[in-house]
This record gives structure tokens, C-alpha cells and sequence, in this order.
């Protein structure tokens, strides 16, 4: 049985488990700027999904959403599409930067670190 306090320890040890990031959809509106694809807030139970999990529970891993146009940020590769289709596009509201997310769990050798390198969206763009 692992100690509790060993636990709050570690959790108060490594500041990476308090989300250091916050939404950035502030202007994510259509009307403002051309900008309609933005981060959202996207909440989840990392416990529910593996009970091994022992930090963070609760975290915001963040979505992309929104409409894409031609006036919005489009990546160089979209408008070349756009241009050799000679159709009306349409671009995809996507996660433009991922950020790495530390995820201590609890194996049968004791307490282990790990990162994921896709798991947390920090920004979004059209393309």
C-alpha cells in the first residue's frame, strides 16, 4: 500500500500536475479578427479511464473547434489545395501544437512517471 502522504508529496513536488496552461479562445469569435477556430475547454476523469492513475485526476486536455474560412489562418498547403481544386474550400479546425503531459501511475514496482507527447492541445489552426 503506497502512503498517502508519500502521494501528496510527490503531486506538490512536481508543479507540471497543477494545469500550467489556460484556455487562449479569448477573441474566438467569428465576427472578431476572421477568427473562429479556437482552443476550447475539454475536462476529463484521467482516473475513470485507468484507475492506476494517480496524477493528475481531473485535467483540461482541450479540443479544437470552430469553422474554418479563407479568411481565417490557413496553412500555405490549404490554399495551394483551394487553388488547384478551384472549388469552394472549406479548411479543417485542427490542433496546430501539442504540448507534453506528465502522468504518474502505480504499477506492481511502485510509482512511474510517464509523458505524452499528443495528449494535451495548446493551440489550434485551420488547413
Amino acid at each position: 500500500m503506497v502512503n498517502c502522504y508519500f502521494i501528496i508529496f510527490i503531486i506538490l513536488t512536481f508543479p507540471n500536475f497543477i494545469q500550467p496552461y489556460e484556455d487562449d479562445n479569448s477573441g474566438c469569435d467569428a465576427k472578431k479578427d476572421g477568427k473562429s477556430c479556437c482552443r476550447f475547454s475539454h475536462f476529463v476523469n484521467l482516473h475513470k479511464i485507468d484507475p492506476k492513475i494517480i496524477a493528475p485526476h481531473n485535467t483540461n486536455i482541450g479540443y479544437c473547434g470552430g469553422n474554418c474560412s479563407l479568411r481565417d489562418n490557413i496553412t500555405n498547403n490549404g490554399l495551394i489545395r483551394y487553388a488547384a481544386l478551384k472549388e469552394l474550400f472549406v479548411g479543417c479546425c485542427h490542433p496546430k501544437t501539442f504540448v507534453p503531459f506528465e502522468i504518474l501511475k502505480r504499477d506492481k514496482h511502485g510509482i512511474i512517471s510517464e509523458y505524452h507527447s499528443n495528449l494535451y492541445t495548446f493551440n489550434c489552426r485551420c488547413g
